[in-house]
């Protein structure tokens, strides 16, 4: 006879309840930010500024760590930037700022440091 095996599945739940205390909360929470921004504007836009700000860090961020992964796959292949088994720093001057033109500056500098 044959034998079936199952695991049971999780219990489902409902969606939580929001309590009237909740839903009190909530509105004085939305009501002190209205108040805040009619009492002190510029503490509001300095808030937004600082957000903004926050936004421009994380797209440098982000830049950099693609054109870092790019970097190093172009010099996971020797082929890439030697001439000969040697280091050929016109090869790498001529590729490296396409691939990572943000970061150029200091990989260069790095570059040049380690292997001149």
């Amino acid at each position: 006879m044959a034998t079936y095996q199952y695991t049971p599945m999780p219990a489902v739940e409902g969606p939580q309840v929001m309590s009237l205390g909740d839903m009190i909360n909530m509105a004085r929470a939305g009501q002190a930010y209205q108040q805040a921004q009619q009492i002190n504007p510029l503490e509001v836009q300095k808030s937004q500024q600082a957000v903004q700000k926050a936004g421009i860090e994380l797209g440098q961020l982000q830049q950099a760590d693609r054109e870092r992964r790019d970097l190093q796959e172009f010099f996971a292949n020797p082929n890439n930037f030697q001439t000969n088994g040697r280091i050929d720093i016109d090869k790498i001057n001529k590729v490296v700022p396409t691939i990572a033109p943000y970061t150029d500056i200091v990989t260069g500098k790095q570059i040049g440091r380690a292997h001149v």
